[in-house]
């Protein structure tokens, strides 16, 4: 790490302190083992913060790149056992300048996505493929963080394409879908950004389909 990360590193870890104690939680930095509220093995985290009835155990790395997401999952899994307690992973690379959790409550149910994806279909079939591919990107958005949330693996954070990365590289994703989804991401960010974009409605079709069975199948 050199001195300008160190420095950014550093600097999260405080605006993250301060931004919780200004919340109203009770904050401990680089806690030592006796201050754990229960075992974590040889697990320390850089935060924890306690406000009423509810617990977080906090990570800050420097980066979403090369994490080891199945050790972060496991530990979320085990702080998940203990009630009002979660654990959240910070990188720099964060879409949120705020640290404080969302829930699941702040994404859309699994029926709210099944009824946006049937809007989609409506816009291919009218072949508005510029909204089209907007609205398809924050649908299947929402349907990763969502699925992140649920299983545990704290990366619903992390900017979409790290995200996408990760739940493909556990599995959560096939070969297929990462690559269509991949396609519609670059694609978005064309229409984002105003670049003349050619988008073929074969795509978008496929891409629909398959985030519609990624909601079927998680929402079971």
């Amino acid at each position: 790490m050199n001195n300008v990360t160190q420095s950014l590193y550093e600097q999260k870890i405080q605006s993250t302190a301060q931004e919780l104690i200004d919340s109203g939680y009770k904050v401990s930095i680089e806690p030592a083992s006796s201050d754990l509220p229960f075992d974590l093995g040889s697990y320390r985290p850089n935060l924890i913060a306690t406000k009423d009835n509810e617990g977080l155990i906090l990570e800050v790395k420097t980066t979403s790149n090369r994490l080891s997401i199945d050790r972060f999952q496991s530990i979320a899994e085990q702080i998940a056992t203990h009630n009002g307690w979660r654990f959240l992973l910070i990188t720099l690379d964060d879409t949120s300048d705020s640290i404080l959790p969302s829930s699941e409550r702040d994404l859309p149910s699994w029926d709210e996505l099944k009824t946006r994806l049937s809007k989609l279909e409506i816009l291919i079939q009218n072949s508005l493929f510029e909204p089209s591919i907007l609205f398809l990107s924050s649908i299947l958005e929402a349907t990763l963080r969502k699925r992140s949330i649920e299983q545990n693996i704290p990366i619903w954070r992390l900017p979409e394409k790290n995200l996408l990365n990760h739940l493909f590289s556990s599995g959560e994703i096939s070969m297929s879908d990462f690559d269509i989804f991949k396609k519609c991401l670059e694609l978005r960010n064309k229409v984002a950004h105003g670049l003349a974009t050619s988008i073929d409605p074969n795509l978008l079709s496929s891409a629909n389909v398959s985030v519609e069975n990624l909601v079927t199948t998680w929402s079971l």
